[in-house]
């Protein structure tokens, strides 16, 4: 039901957006950023609904936690860089949308690379052996 409101939401923000660049285009930039929040909290509601179910899957895998915790941030720093390169793309600054896009993708490797040290150990250890 969230994504219906959200959809909803969005459209009409979108048509009012639209209506409001052609009168006063400083409002149109407001509403666009306004909206965009207002869905990103319903992101935030269905992002703990996946954190819960991802944390018991866990449980099932015998993952480590800190693997789990890694996969979570990894997905939020995509989708906030995501939405904040969006906003800037719509209010006309390409060139910060792009950074965003690049810092996002440089911290997803940083944050990565615990799992990939682990798993070049593994390898090690099992060709080693």
């Amino acid at each position: 039901m969230e994504v219906i409101k959200a959809a909803v939401m969005g459209i009409a923000a979108a048509m009012l957006a639209l209506y409001m660049k052609s009168v006063r285009p400083e409002y149109s930039s407001m509403i666009s950023i306004g909206a965009g929040i207002f869905i990103f909290g319903f992101a935030l509601i269905c992002l703990q609904k996946i954190t819960g179910s991802i944390e018991t899957l866990g449980d099932y895998l015998s993952v480590s936690p800190v693997y789990i915790r890694i996969l979570l941030r990894i997905t939020g720093i995509a989708y906030i860089c995501d939405f904040a390169s969006c906003i800037c793309k719509d209010a006309g600054y390409q060139a910060i949308a792009s950074q965003i896009e690049i810092l996002g993708k440089l911290t997803i490797v940083v944050m990565s690379l615990p799992v990939l040290q682990t798993l070049m150990s593994a390898i090690t250890e099992f060709m080693g052996a």
